[in-house]
């Protein structure tokens, strides 16, 4: 969790695919792939947040997670292209 939190802290677009793939190594651990998901929403708008929201959104086998990760997804902003 320490290193879910440090690199959330740190808001780089570059931990975006390492919080994912953390996400999905332990998927039991819903409670960090919350916290996971909170740390995406902070990201820099942009391609590497986007992915990594809906990566969770399509791939984490926990509902709550995945209905956190498409809110995370609706609440980004309109206007930028994601495709």
């Amino acid at each position: 969790m320490l290193v879910v939190m440090a690199l959330g802290l740190r808001r780089d677009t570059e931990a975006a695919d390492d919080l994912v793939e953390r996400a999905l190594r332990h998927p039991t651990n819903v409670v960090e792939a919350l916290e996971i998901v909170k740390n995406l929403r902070v990201l820099p708008a942009g391609q590497p947040r986007y992915n990594a929201l809906r990566d969770l959104c399509e791939r984490h086998p926990a509902a709550v997670v995945r209905i956190a990760a498409m809110a995370a997804l609706a609440g980004m902003p309109s206007g930028k292209s994601h495709h």
